[in-house]
Order: structure tokens, then sequence, then C-alpha cells
């Protein structure tokens, strides 16, 4: 955020990204040049606009990542904390290894490193799947529910969309790589019941 805008203006580009995080209500990290000063992310000095990030920090329940007391920004003899990295509490213990980098960025910001840990997938996600499908079982269900439509019905793509998906779950039978393959009296009625 640009250092020459005034309060006002700063405090609306603020609420717009808090107003995101909350209504999202999802995982999320902030980062960037927000150009205000705080003890919070281990600036020696404090200003007016770290006391509107510090209520919304609270609001929000943010985790600030700033450690090392090394400054992102350096102009000259220069120097300020202001480029800063917050996330919320569930993203915050992915992000390992936060710090300011002292190489040469060619800017005044220095550069920020940090890693995110990617959770793991699920063993049941990584497995492969395997389906067989009962195609003339399919085409019967797609025939017998398009033909208990009204015609204005049938033109509905939305309808039609769920009648194939619905033929597709009735007729298919999905289990991980190498199962048996299904014997010849096997159908989706039959599947339906073992259910």
């Amino acid at each position: 955020m640009s250092p020459n805008i005034d309060f006002a203006e700063y405090t609306e580009k603020v609420d717009e990204i808090a107003l995101s995080v909350r209504s999202e209500n999802k995982e999320a990290v902030i980062a960037g040049d927000i150009n205000a000063k705080s003890f919070l992310w281990q600036s020696p000095v404090s200003d007016k606009r770290e006391e509107y990030w510090a209520e919304w920090i609270a609001a929000l329940n943010l985790v600030v990542h700033n450690t090392g007391g090394l400054a992102t920004f350096a102009r000259g003899t220069t120097q300020s904390f202001i480029d800063v990295t917050l996330s919320t509490q569930k993203m915050s213990t992915r992000i390992i290894n936060w710090k300011v980098m002292e190489e040469e960025s060619l800017t005044d910001h220095r550069y920020i490193y940090y890693e995110l840990k990617v959770n793991a997938v699920p063993k049941k996600m990584t497995e492969k799947q395997k389906c067989i499908s009962d195609w003339s079982a399919y085409n019967a269900n797609v025939e017998i529910r398009l033909c208990n439509l009204e015609r204005e019905e049938r033109s509905s793509h939305k309808i039609c969309t769920d009648i194939m998906r619905e033929a597709y779950r009735n007729s298919t039978i999905k289990g991980p790589v190498g199962i048996k393959t299904v014997p010849c009296w096997w159908n989706a009625s039959i599947n339906d019941k073992r259910k």
C-alpha cells in the first residue's frame, strides 16, 4: 500500500483485505508492503496505521510471522519494518522458516522467504480407482427417465445432465485397481440393494 495515501483511504484498503479474509472463511496468507510500523512485527516504533491493523489482527485471530529482527526495508541508513506476513490460525501451522533475506534485491525492500508445508493427501485419494460401467444399464436408465419427462423438460440442459449423472452412478462400480471383474449377472439394481 502506498505510503502517500491518506488514513481514510488506507483504512478502506485494509478493510477490503480483512473483510475478504473474513467472508471467504478459508485459510489465508496476507503478505506485502503494508507501510505500517508496529511492535507486532518487530518495528522499534509504532504508528497510527498499525493500530488499525492490530484491531483486524485481533478480530480475525491472525498470526504475525515476522521474526528475526531484520528490517524489511532499507534505503541508505533508513531502515523500516513495513513488509508483513500474516496468516489465519490454521494456515500458520503450515508456514515455516520465515526470514528476511540479506541478499541484494535491487529494490529498497528485502526479499522475504518462507516455506509453505503442503498437507498430505489422504491415502484413499491417492489410490487409483477402477470404474466398471454397465453401458446397457446406463442406456436403459436414461431412456426410461427421458420417456417419463414432459416435452418441455426434455429440452432442459440441467434436467438431462442430472439424468445422465444419476444413470452413470447407478451403472458404475468403483474400486481400487486390481479388483475382480464384475460377474455377468451383476447390475445396478443389485448394487443399490446392497447399499
